[in-house]
């Protein structure tokens, strides 16, 4: 009684239509990856992009002119906040409250403008080199900036 259609199918046609389909995916995935690629080349190559050296240099400005407006903004920002806290601190002084005028310190400066100490002591620098700040110690953590 067994013949030869009795019997069960074997499983790997399954599995091959299974590899089958992996490989498939990956072919297709591979043109897709090369036809962007295309793609995208001719966009920046037809000016779509970046045309020449010409867009590049000009953003280079327009980035360095932004930077330097960031940058005076915020030593502006720095300059009214130690003329703030100076005219507070000389108040209480007058209050005889026994409190010195001492300056504000980097830290400060640091939270004031959520930047890194590397970028505050910049600042605050570059405004003792345009002689608008006054730095109180050499170095140390006891170092405070007033207004010249």
């Amino acid at each position: 009684m067994n013949s030869l259609w009795n019997y069960p199918r074997p499983t790997w046609t399954s599995d091959i239509q299974i590899d089958y389909n992996k490989e498939m995916n990956l072919i297709w995935f591979i043109v897709g990856g090369v036809v962007g690629f295309f793609l995208g080349r001719s966009k920046v190559s037809s000016g779509g992009l970046v045309s020449g050296s010409e867009n590049l240099e000009e953003m280079h400005e327009k980035s360095q002119l932004a930077l330097e407006e960031r940058t005076e903004s915020r030593k502006n920002r720095i300059l009214k906040y130690i003329e703030k806290e100076m005219n507070h601190q000389e108040q209480l002084q007058h209050c005889n409250l026994g409190v010195e005028v001492v300056g504000v310190s980097r830290e400060e400066i640091e939270k004031l403008l959520d930047v890194s100490d590397n970028t505050a002591r910049k600042y605050l620098n570059e405004l003792e080199d345009e002689g608008k700040v006054k730095q109180l110690e050499e170095r140390g953590n006891n170092v405070t900036y007033i207004l010249k």
